[in-house]
């Protein structure tokens, strides 16, 4: 770990920890390939007081100031406590220098911060530089031991103003607003995290406000509007940004120059209204909300139209070997659905075949976010050999604060090493997977009874392709008037399809099939058969199946962003895919393994 210089602004050893973050949102990453750093360090930023954590991922910490104290979590970028941070890119044009940009939509502007305004003659990067102006005026008042705090003051002008119906003074910033508490005179005054810190002496006057300046190396673009989105090409040449005009009628989109600080339009039409963003190599895909379409913007400025049934709200790209081809992942505006189409038929690819009609992969959950995860690895799932299967997957992030990954190709969902099947229940006839209240039961053919499947000791067949299957109770109930069974699912409802004795029977949207074998008296009305489907799919939802007493509540997880790095011994390191993932409800961040769901750190 390549240590930051410390340049000391204020103390903070004595402050009491509050937390890293508050309501923890935007999110952004560089890679250990493309800056100063030697491991690979995440920037996660508050949607409400423009605070910037900086992360250590590999080492699963906070980037340490300090050489000599790797635990210290070291200062956090400043962008003000008033803006309303929506996005986040980091920057790095030269592999020394780091600069994060982020949308802030309460002024309306692209900002710039700088995290490493250079290296040392160490190698060692250094922080960008802090300055204060003042304290001017106060009238026959003094503003004593004032003191700015580096990391949580940010680029703005500031005034302290006598209120003289409370004998007290207001303290504001332009980017961090009228700070809630005021200072009173003779007693030293210290803002939210420390920000700002001063003693006022004297009768103040309210003609007589103190104003002083900060600079922390903040840069503001006015944009006309307020940026929504944000998406750094891999090559760091340019800068995609979203806008939403003043009236939040349209969003036009951008490509911004980092290097020249120019803008230049894409030209999308009119009615377009574009947002989640993701490159895949140099070609930047974009999901439409306002037109149902998805939108490829190659290298050459090549603009493609994806046409769809319905808008989206977020997109995620595989491609193929050729960098022209793939699968394009689409999360439906009906906010429970993610599809796969393929890039070179813009044709859908059918998830389920066992229902009619192409299928995209449901979900029981609005859908906050899907990502690609480039790199292949292992899924806990195994073949019949027992080898662990390997390949590509989608991360989808569900309101329900859950992970889950769609395997390329299929569109299924990974599963955990049993897979989707029924859950195992005690009852009258021995241990099988139903149960039933049919009078004096007993698995002797007497009565009607689930016939066991040829490949396990299972009585339901539940179909293998992760996520078809949800995780529910079924009950199926015997209608003399039918001379059938009905069906009906604690979450998918009652089924179209009834149950007749002897005959394979499959639901209607293909999840599970079975067979019931009359028995030798007739059935009756009202009779029931019972059983429960375990969907058998990898959750990243922070509980250590391992230790179940290490668990996070992983509460309203954000867009799920991919990351990797080189892990293992010299000579023998390994490229590695995780997850950042940000709990907006729970005020953290979790690095998620992919390959078995696990949360294995989490910063707070």
């Amino acid at each position: 770990m390549i240590a930051l210089a410390l340049l000391a602004i204020g103390c903070n050893s004595a402050d009491r920890y509050e937390g890293a973050f508050d309501l923890p949102h935007a999110r952004a990453v560089l890679h250990e390939d493309a800056g100063p750093f030697d491991e690979t360090v995440a920037y996660v930023g508050d949607l409400y007081d423009g605070q910037i954590s900086i992360l250590a991922l590999k080492q699963g910490r906070f980037l340490t100031d300090h050489s000599a104290a790797s635990f210290a979590r070291g200062e956090p970028l400043a962008a003000g406590r008033e803006r309303v941070i929506a996005d986040m890119a980091s920057w790095s044009p030269d592999g020394e220098r780091v600069y994060v940009f982020a949308a802030d939509q309460a002024f309306g502007h692209l900002i710039r911060l700088t995290h490493v305004a250079e290296l040392d003659s160490q190698g060692t990067p250094v922080r960008a530089e802090f300055t204060s102006v003042g304290p001017d005026g106060g009238g026959s008042a003094s503003m004593n031991d004032l003191v700015f705090r580096r990391g949580y003051t940010t680029t703005e002008q500031w005034s302290v103003t006598y209120d003289a119906f409370d004998d007290a003074w207001w303290v504001e910033g332009s980017r961090s607003g009228r700070l809630a508490e005021k200072a009173i005179a003779g007693e030293p005054y210290v803002g939210p995290r420390g920000l700002i810190a001063f003693t006022i002496d004297g009768q103040g006057s309210a003609d007589a406000p103190f104003t002083m300046s900060t600079d922390s190396g903040l840069v503001e673009y006015d944009l006309g509007g307020r940026p929504t989105q944000l998406a750094m090409a891999p090559d760091q040449s340019r800068l995609a940004v979203a806008v939403r005009d003043s009236n939040a009628s349209q969003t036009t989109l951008h490509w911004f120059d980092p290097a020249t600080e120019e803008f230049t339009d894409i030209a999308l039409p009119v009615d377009a209204q574009p947002g989640r963003m993701e490159f895949a190599g140099d070609t930047l895909f974009v999901a439409d909300s306002g037109r149902p379409a998805a939108w490829e913007i190659r290298a050459d400025d090549t603009l493609i139209e994806h046409v769809l049934p319905w808008t989206i709200s977020d997109v995620a790209v595989l491609p193929d070997e050729s960098g022209t081809g793939g699968t394009l992942y689409v999360a439906s505006t009906d906010g429970r659905t993610v599809w796969q189409l393929d890039l070179l038929t813009d044709e859908f690819i059918d998830v389920n075949p066992s229902a009619p009609g192409v299928q995209g992969q449901f979900f029981d959950a609005p859908v906050q976010g899907i990502t690609a995860i480039p790199l292949a690895h292992d899924w806990i799932e195994t073949d019949q050999e027992g080898t662990r299967l390997n390949g590509r997957t989608v991360a989808i992030s569900l309101q329900t604060a859950r992970v889950l990954f769609m395997e390329e190709g299929t569109g299924c969902l990974t599963t955990d090493a049993i897979g989707p099947t029924t859950d195992p229940t005690s009852t009258g006839g021995g241990t099988v997977d139903y149960t039933t209240t049919i009078r004096d039961f007993k698995l002797d053919g007497r009565f009607p009874f689930l016939v066991a499947n040829e490949s396990n000791t299972r009585h339901v067949q539940v179909n293998p392709c992760g996520g078809v299957a949800r995780s529910e109770n079924w009950l199926l109930t015997y209608r003399r008037n039918l001379q059938a069974w009905t069906v009906e699912g604690s979450t998918s409802g009652l089924q179209e399809g009834l149950v007749y004795e002897d005959q394979r029977y499959t639901s209607d949207a293909g999840e599970f099939s079975l067979t019931i074998r009359s028995g030798g008296f007739p059935s009756e009305e009202g009779w029931n058969i019972e059983f429960r489907i375990n969907q058998g799919t990898v959750i990243a939802d922070g509980v250590d199946d391992l230790d179940p007493g290490n668990t996070i509540q992983m509460t309203l997880p954000g867009d799920p962003l991919y990351f990797h790095y080189m892990a293992g011994v010299e000579g023998e390191q390994t490229d590695r895919p995780y997850l950042l993932v940000v709990a907006e409800g729970a005020d953290l961040t979790t690095r998620i393994n992919p390959g078995n769901g696990l949360a294995e750190v989490e910063w707070w």
